[in-house]
């Protein structure tokens, strides 16, 4: 009869000795299971046995005795087969005979470690005693195989020329270090080494638009049988000095990665145009910034304007997007700066005070701001020279019968003025006893140009000088006697040329 244990019960009946031996032994062998029929077996059977990793099955092999004396079994079976997962025992205690139709119970016992099959070999030795044969020894055998069902999955990748396996204790794909601006591959080998197929919905990498990437991704849902495995090629881009870390995501299953960049290529040789030695104060020119040879990945840029000198440096003196600092960027395999909206040539205005002023770039790679500017970066220098005054502007306002005032507007690089010189010129019919005046300004001049007011103008002014004239006719109009006023301005370097505005 068959004895239940737990939720399942197998009942075997076997004859022989050795696994796979069909050696006649004076037994019945019934295998029965939970939810089957009971089954009649030959000794040297093979019993099949599946359970998940880390669960257990048990089953019952009811030994009965057909011989005409007794049989005895004194011995415990025994399991051959080292870290199978098997385990059988008596049910009841040993020494036991058996008499003939009496039986007993042999359970087997399988708990699987992991998702794989194992075999073994289970002996159950016994004495029998006959009137006719007298002592007769023997052994009832079975083969074992047991099934751990689960997948298991085995991941594997070749560097140095060497494979390596993912194992408790070594569990990241690691590249080798990767120069900024280049990439490498890694082929990661994927096995299911399990027991049941095993399919992947989502396979990617987890932190998007970083350094990690997967190359042409398998189609999806992927399904992968027992023995069967697949490829995925990972590749590595790195944005940043050292180390940093990915995680490769097949569903809940993660893999780790690791990788490192190391120091990218030095910066091209670079060119700034623009002036040079001495420029043209209150002007507008052109700048630009050329690679001599294209760089792989974008570069981003500042360039700075500096201003120095002795005198107090000109507000106006900034980039024509301004401010003393513009971005640039330089796309990939490309040579030409780009400053934004005002393209690959940006005006800056260089002021109206003597002083130097130098164009420092910096640069960096656009995705990840790894320095690449040279230990000592090219500079673009020039300066606004110590000048004669420029008279820009000559204006007559507060016009009456008997006067006006002169308006002189224009710009010392030295910020410092000597004189104001103002020629009139007589209309038709009228003369003058004095034509020419000459104003002092150096006092004044230094007045202002001592003044901080002054600082948010750099090197420029205006002059007001009011004249009043005597000697006209009653129904004569000053303006009506002179025709023209033309001026020049003059400090220690020099005079300006002369500007002359018509009276109306």
């Amino acid at each position: 009869m068959a004895r239940r244990i737990g939720s399942i019960a197998v009942c075997l009946v076997a004859f022989g000795v050795l696994a796979g031996a069909q050696t006649q032994v004076p037994f019945q062998l019934v295998l029965e299971q939970q939810g089957q029929a009971a089954t009649t077996i030959q000794n040297g059977s093979t019993i099949a046995m599946s359970a998940a990793p880390g669960t257990s099955l048990t089953v019952e092999v009811v030994v009965t005795y057909t011989g005409s004396g007794h049989a005895t079994i004194s011995i415990p079976p025994t399991i051959i087969g080292s870290a199978t997962g098997f385990s059988s025992a008596i049910v009841g205690s040993l020494p036991l005979t058996l008499t003939p139709g009496q039986s007993v119970g042999v359970t087997v016992t399988f708990t699987p470690a992991t998702a794989t099959q194992v075999t073994a070999q289970l002996i159950v030795p016994y004495n029998e005693t006959t009137a006719t044969n007298g002592l007769n020894s023997g052994a009832i055998s079975f083969s074992l195989q047991g099934t751990g069902l689960g997948s298991s999955l085995v991941f594997s990748y070749v560097a140095g020329g060497s494979t390596i396996t993912l194992s408790p204790t070594n569990t990241s794909v690691v590249f080798s270090p990767v120069m900024i601006t280049q990439s490498s591959q890694i082929i990661l080998s994927i096995q299911n080494a399990g027991t049941v197929p095993v399919t992947f919905s989502n396979i990617g990498i987890a932190q998007v638009g970083g350094p990690f990437a997967l190359a042409s991704p398998p189609a999806l849902p992927l399904t992968l049988s027992p023995g069967s495995g697949t490829q995925l090629t990972i590749t590595f881009t790195p944005t940043a000095l050292g180390f940093v870390n990915g995680t490769l995501l097949l569903d809940t299953a993660s893999v780790p990665l690791v990788g490192s960049g190391s120091a990218p290529p030095a910066l091209p040789p670079y060119t700034i145009s623009g002036p040079s030695g001495n420029a043209t104060p209150m002007t507008q020119p052109k700048i630009s910034l050329t690679l001599a040879a294209g760089y792989p990945v974008a570069i981003s840029g500042t360039l700075t304007m500096s201003v120095t000198g002795s005198l107090p440096a000109d507000p106006a003196v900034q980039f024509q997007s301004g401010g003393t600092t513009v971005s640039f960027v330089i796309p990939a395999n490309q040579t030409a700066a780009v400053f934004g909206a005002q393209g690959t040539q940006l005006g800056l205005q260089t002021g109206t005070v003597a002083s130097t002023i130098t164009l420092t770039p910096s640069f960096s790679t656009q995705v990840g701001g790894v320095s690449l500017t040279p230990a000592t970066p090219t500079v673009l220098q020039f300066s606004v020279a110590p000048a004669s005054p420029q008279l820009l502007a000559l204006q007559l306002t507060g016009q009456s019968a008997t006067g006006f005032t002169v308006q002189a507007t224009g710009f010392s690089t030295t910020r410092a003025l000597q004189s104001l010189a103002i020629q009139f010129t007589s209309a038709a019919g009228f003369s003058m006893p004095t034509s020419q005046f000459t104003i002092d300004l150096s006092s004044v001049a230094a007045v202002w140009f001592g003044t901080t007011a002054s600082d948010a103008f750099g090197g420029e002014f205006t002059v007001s000088v009011p004249f009043t004239f005597e000697g006209l006719a009653a129904n004569q109009s000053v303006l009506s006697a002179i025709s023209s006023v033309s001026a020049t301005l003059s400090n220690a370097l020099g005079t300006s040329s002369a500007v002359q505005t018509n009276v109306p």
